[in-house]
Formats: C-alpha cells, structure tokens, sequence
C-alpha cells in the first residue's frame, strides 16, 4: 500500500508535468451594448413551418420605398411569437456556401460536393453530361480529345455556359479538370474580343491563377487589344480574390490617368468588396471616391458595406448601411440578410436578429445552411431551446435544404451541457437517421460527460455502441474523458477496458496525462494496489517516474541562476 495519495500525485505531477484541462468552458463572447438595446424593435410578420411566398427579386425603387426604410421602419415579430401557418408556395431557392463541411455517414454514398456542384447551371444537362464524361476520363489525352471532338459546339455557340462547367469541375473529386479545360478553351481562342478575355481573366483570377490572369492581359495588349474597363475590371477583380490589394489599387489609378478607360462603378464595388476584408478604414474611403465619382451605389455596394461593418464589429454602422439600402430603393438579397444576421448575433441583439431573419422569409428567401447554423449556435448558446428546434424545424421544412452536422451538434452540445438527457438522445437519433456524423470530438465528449454527471452509464454504453458501429474513431481527448467519468463513476473495469483500447489505438496512444488520470481515479477512491500498479505500468512505458523531495522544490526557489545569487 502506498501511504498518502499525496505525495504520489506529487510525484506523477513531477513526471507528466501539470495536466491541462481536458476540457475547457465555452464562453459566447457576446455582449449587448446599450445602444443595441435601445434601438431594438419588435417586428411583426410571421415566421412560418418552412418558408415563405415567393416573390420577385427585383423590385421598383418606388415600391420599395413604400415598402418602408429599414429594420426600424417595419414591424415583426420574433420567432417564439410565430404560430404555425399552412406552408405557401415554394419560391427559389438561394443556396449559400457553408463555412463548415459536414462530416459523412460511413455507409452514405459519396456525396457530390455541398450537394449543389450544379447549383451554377441549374437543371443544365448539358454541363452534367459534359462534366461525367470529363471526369471520367482517364488521362489529359483522353480530355484534350472530349472537347476536341466537340470544338464547334464550344468554340461557336456562344453562350456555352463555360463558368458553370469550370465551377463544378473545381467542386468535384478532381477539380484540377478545370484548368485544364481553361486552358484548352484559352488555346482555341483567336484572341480579338476583349469580352471573352475579360471571361478569362476573371475565370483564372477565381481559379487562383493569378499568373494566368496577368499574362492573359499583356497577352491581350501585344495582340493589339485595346484596354477597356471591362478587361481592367476582371484583373482587378483577379488581384483582389487573391490579395493582391496594392496591385489591385495600382490598376486603378493607372485607369483614372487614362481619358477612355476610366474606373467604372463595377471597379469601385470590386474595391469596395476587397477593403471590406481588409480594411473598414480605405472601404469608406473608396465608397465617398465612388459617389465622388458621381455613380449611384447600388445593392452591390451597398451588400460590401454591410460585410465590412459586420467583420470589424461596428454594428449600429452596418444597420445604418442597411437603412440607406433600403431608402435608395435597392432590394436586400440572401447575402444582405446573411450579414446583418451574423452581425446581431454577434452583437447579442435577439429581437434584430429574428427581426432580420423575419424580413428575409418576407422577401421570399429560403433559409439556407449558414444561416440555419448561425441562429441555431447563438440561440445554443443562449439556451433558447424553443427557439433553437424552431429554426432546425424550419431548416427541415424548407426545399433543397437539410440540417448540418454542425446544426446537430451544436444542438447535441447546448443539450448534454445542460443535462437534458432525453433531448439529447432524441436529436443524437434524428442526426443518425439522416446519416450524418458528429464533426469535432467535443460534441461526443459533451455526450459523454452529460451521461457521467447522471451516472448514466447504460445509456452511454448504448450510444458508444452505435456511434463506434458507424465508424468513429476515438481521439484522445475522447479516450481522456471517458476514463474521467469511469473513474469519478468508480467504474474502474470499464476504465481498464478504455485504457487497454487506448493502447491498441494507432494515434491515442497513452500519455503522461493518462496515466495521471489513471492515478487521480485510483488514489481519489482509496485504491492503493491500483495506484502502485499504475506507477509501475507508467515505469514500463517508459516515463519518468523519479520523486520530486522536498529538499529540490526549496531549492527551486533559491536557485542562483534564477534569483542572480539572492536567496529568496
């Protein structure tokens, strides 16, 4: 027997050195400023099971005027106020990108990328035909020979929708495809409508081949072409989707130096849009140049401003924008709503937020993904549980989308942190039936904790089992919390049986934190054996297991060469 857990602990402590906390408290970061709060409203029109009527993207500056100015100038109201109302007409549709890729079921089939590789060209059968046989190529001779074979229909029609075809190469299992028919489609071109060299220059500049960009446009002029806005537009646009700012600026100002390529509105909206990432500071200062300029700002700008507020933080700036928005008669789209919902979360402001997600539903917009998780992780976070299953009912509802595995998540999480046991098991079922898989470990150790702290470890028996059966591999922040909660659990046949998988595992292989975890377990519970057979195995395995005695610790704190030959 070992006397005193005490010194042993100090003697692992010596060896493993100070364990990090496995696990560390999530905090939301938010706080509501008291302007946010005087300002916010209520606003009135319902949020229905799905989504609502469709309506029309472009409106009259007219109609939208007489449709009000604003967030202060409607009235809505918040999704708990929302009653359950017949499901209207379908309207399109408006897919987002994700900011997360969900994880995949095991047995699913390979999905296609983000499920919309041809969201671009629609129900476009020709790109999806043009794409298989592409990909189902089996070397660059074989693709080089496909759109040979088919040169008159891509060289001579001229609409052939080339962008959707390279957008969903570069979204699919060998996206290198779409170089390689931009090169060909470059190839064959004759090279004397600036048009189609501004297409190309803008199609390498999203290609990020901004080499290709910029020798497609000298390219251009030693040929004779001469420079139009357009083209100067595309290399703009090319240096500013690969920050390439200070080239981006210098084009511009090579093009307020010339009398007939003059910056246009489109070459102050790409600026606009690539300050908005950059720098809140020159993105109002090429705004005033635009309306110097004498051009109107349009949804575009107006969409770049909104983003740019958003990202620095400054929220009654980004609600102003929106409100100039508004007034000028522009129409918000699904990328206005994205931005003012991001930033009210941000900003704590519940009412403004539904109010914003209310008005999008009102315009005819679909809830899209990124949307969908933003309000499910702030009202998870604010423990809004009504509010938060409302949404995911909505994302449910609605056509051409589905929950995430992120939205299940973070619901799974905000659930187990709270104990709810039964709700949790309940989403946990209905993730699992939609063939989706947790996407970080920190949800299925959430799971694990929630079943500790409840002694429940039937029930966690039954969940390890059918998310292991799927194919999940334990991380080793896994392994750590699940010997945790066996050991507070005095568990301790489960724990061996952990620790003796860890030990088979490829990449957790046991630590010195686990062996601590192993002897904080034993020696909390009084067993002695346990905790000398833990040292020993900790020995075998080749960590240091020398004592630190009291005699090195007050030596540690008179050593010379920390305190210059001064005794403490």
């Amino acid at each position: 027997m070992v006397r005193g857990g005490g010194q042993l602990l100090s003697l692992l402590r010596a060896v493993g050195g100070q364990c990090d906390k496995l696990r560390s408290s999530s905090s939301s970061g938010r706080g509501l400023t008291s302007d946010l709060q005087s300002r916010t409203r209520a606003w009135g029109a319902p949020v229905v099971e799905g989504v609502a009527g469709s309506r029309g993207i472009c409106q009259e500056p007219q109609i939208a005027a007489l449709r009000g100015s604003g967030l202060n100038s409607a009235r809505f109201c918040t999704v708990a106020e929302s009653g359950d109302v017949a499901t209207p007409p379908v309207p399109v549709v408006v897919k987002e990108k994700s900011y997360y890729v969900p994880a995949r079921h095991p047995g699913a089939p390979d999905p296609k990328p983000r499920n919309d590789r041809f969201f671009r060209a629609g129900n476009n059968s020709t790109v999806a035909h043009m794409v298989r046989l592409l990909e189902a190529a089996p070397s660059n001779a074989d693709v080089e020979k496909i759109l040979d074979d088919r040169i008159a229909e891509l060289t001579e029609t001229k609409r052939w929708p080339w962008m959707p075809l390279l957008d969903a190469l570069q979204r699919g299992p060998k996206p290198y495809l779409a170089l390689e028919v931009f090169n060909w489609k470059k190839d064959k071109f004759d090279g004397g409508d600036p048009k189609e060299y501004a297409k190309m220059i803008s199609t390498a500049g999203k290609l990020n081949q901004l080499d290709l960009a910029t020798t497609l446009f000298k390219q251009m002029e030693l040929k004779g072409v001469k420079r139009i806005p357009i083209t100067c537009n595309a290399l703009i646009s090319a240096y500013s989707k690969n920050n390439q700012a200070d080239q981006a600026i210098a084009l511009f100002k090579e093009m307020q130096e010339t009398d007939d390529c003059k910056p246009t509105l489109v070459t102050y909206n790409t600026l606009i849009a690539m300050y908005s990432k950059l720098s809140v500071q020159d993105m109002e200062l090429y705004f005033e140049a635009c309306k110097e300029a004498g051009f109107f700002p349009d949804r575009l700008t107006y969409n770049s401003l909104i983003w740019g507020y958003m990202r620095a933080g400054m929220f009654d700036k980004m609600e102003e924008i929106y409100e100039q928005l508004m007034k000028a008669g522009c129409k918000p789209d699904p990328i206005t709503f994205s931005a003012l919902i991001i930033g009210f979360s941000k900003a704590s402001a519940l009412d403004k937020m539904e109010a914003a997600f209310s008005h999008m539903q009102e315009e005819g917009f679909a809830i899209n993904a990124m949307i969908a998780e933003i309000m499910v992780e702030f009202y998870a976070a604010e423990r809004h549980f009504e509010k938060m299953e409302r949404i995911m009912k909505i994302v449910a509802n609605t056509p051409g989308t589905s929950c995430t595995s992120r939205i299940y998540g973070l619901a799974i999480e905000a659930y187990a942190q709270t104990r709810r046991i039964e709700e949790m098991e309940r989403t946990i079922d209905v993730m699992l039936a939609s063939r989706r898989l947790f996407t970080t470990p920190k949800t299925l150790e959430s799971v694990i904790e929630a079943y500790g702290e409840k002694s429940d470890f039937e029930g966690l028996e039954k969940t390890l089992t059918r998310v292991k059966g799927l194919g999940w591999t334990y991380q080793l922040t896994t392994f750590h919390t699940l010997l945790h909660e066996y050991g507070k659990g005095r568990m301790f046949d489960k724990m061996e049986d952990v620790f003796d998988e860890m030990k088979r595992a490829e990449d957790a292989q046991p630590t010195a934190e686990t062996y601590q975890i192993l002897a904080d377990s034993y020696d909390s519970a009084g067993e002695g054996d346990m905790l000398m057979r833990t040292v020993e195995r900790m020995r075998e395995a080749g960590f240091n297991t020398q004592p630190v005695t009291d005699k090195e610790v007050d030596r540690a704190w008179t050593d010379d060469e920390i305190f210059g030959g001064k005794r403490r």
